[in-house]
């Protein structure tokens, strides 16, 4: 091979590792997204249904659940933006 098409496969190698690690951490993002749900929602929601909650709980309940959601949402579109760099 040409030190041209030696350039060109290199190039053409690094562009696909870039690739794979924007998606890699884009997953990962996204799945901290969902995990902040679970935490954040479902486990109070499942709490509340077996009726171990009490009052003030519950207020604390939706504080939590919004700033999960508010976390959940940016991580979210922090992956969408990663996915932006892909070559």
């Amino acid at each position: 091979m040409s030190r041209l098409e030696d350039d060109k496969a290199e190039a053409e190698r690094l562009k696909a590792m870039h690739n794979e690690r924007t998606k890699l951490t884009a997953t990962y993002m996204n799945g901290v997204a969902i995990a902040a749900i679970a935490v954040g929602g479902l486990a109070p929601i499942a709490q509340n249904h077996f009726e171990t909650m009490n009052d003030l709980e519950i207020g604390l309940f939706f504080v939590k659940l919004v700033l999960c959601l508010l976390a959940s949402f940016g991580l979210h579109l922090g992956a969408s933006f990663l996915l932006r760099g892909i070559k």
